[in-house]
């Protein structure tokens, strides 16, 4: 189902994913700010959306199949 949201992701909501979320070393988000130019708590406010994006996702998908 991951790849699934993933997919659902567009521009920099999905960069933002792979790079801070699911990464094994993710970016800081001064990182991430630093490259969309944005502040780090604009990048923090991104990062909120997206894993509130996700808890719906998966609440309406059911638990996850492993």
């Amino acid at each position: 189902h991951l790849s699934e949201f993933v997919c659902s992701l567009t521009g920099r909501d999905k960069e933002v994913f792979e790079a801070r979320i699911v990464s094994e070393k993710p970016l800081t988000l001064q990182e991430i700010g630093n490259k969309y130019g944005i502040t780090r708590e604009r990048a923090r406010q991104i990062e909120a959306r997206i894993i509130k994006k996700l808890k719906k996702f998966v609440k309406e998908k059911g638990t996850l199949d492993i």
